[in-house]
């Protein structure tokens, strides 16, 4: 029988309690493998970190009152990169994105879907921006970067939001291929 989209979408009813209980345990066990195997890469990330923040740890015995050097060894160069990347991918001169027409009466189509396209990006997700820069610092420091663009209806719009690294349990055997 078909229901709402939202109502159709749940495949949880289709299940006993039993299996969904099942399917739970499985989802569990499998997250805990993944966050576990994915440890010695998140220390590497909280190291990188400490290193672009310039974390300063206090001084022991015999040293503790010596001076304490600071040397911003990560965060100048990351900073040199991610401006260089955002200004690639986010020109001044608002073309974000390019459409290119298929045959010779395809150039007005063209020339509106990336106009449209630029605007909307620009002016209908206010997020869009800002978004981008946190994903380019994170992919900088962490070598990793995850993005996440959907309808939001509650807004009834398009929006794009950067993934925290932390916040995103993927197995540290997986690669991309």
């Amino acid at each position: 029988e078909e229901g709402a989209a939202s109502a159709s979408a749940n495949l949880a009813a289709m299940f006993d309690e039993k299996e969904r209980a099942t399917m739970a345990a499985t989802v569990c066990d499998d997250y805990d493998v993944d966050v576990k195997s994915r440890e010695p890469r998140m220390k590497r990330c909280a190291e990188y970190q400490g290193l672009y923040a310039s974390v300063m740890k206090a001084k022991n015995y015999p040293w503790n009152n010596a001076a304490n050097v600071n040397l911003p060894v990560l965060t100048y160069p990351m900073l040199q990169v991610q401006g260089r990347l955002y200004d690639m991918l986010w020109p001044a001169n608002g073309k974000v994105l390019y459409s290119n027409p298929t045959t010779l009466y395809d150039v007005a189509r063209a020339n509106l879907t990336e106009t449209f396209g630029n605007a909307y990006i620009r002016q209908r997700m206010p997020e869009m921006s800002q978004g981008l820069d946190d994903t380019l610092h994170q992919a900088c420091i962490y070598g990793s970067a995850f993005r996440r663009t959907y309808w939001n209806e509650y807004e009834e719009r398009v929006a794009s939001d950067w993934i925290p690294i932390a916040d995103f349990v993927v197995m540290d055997s997986q690669r991309s291929q």
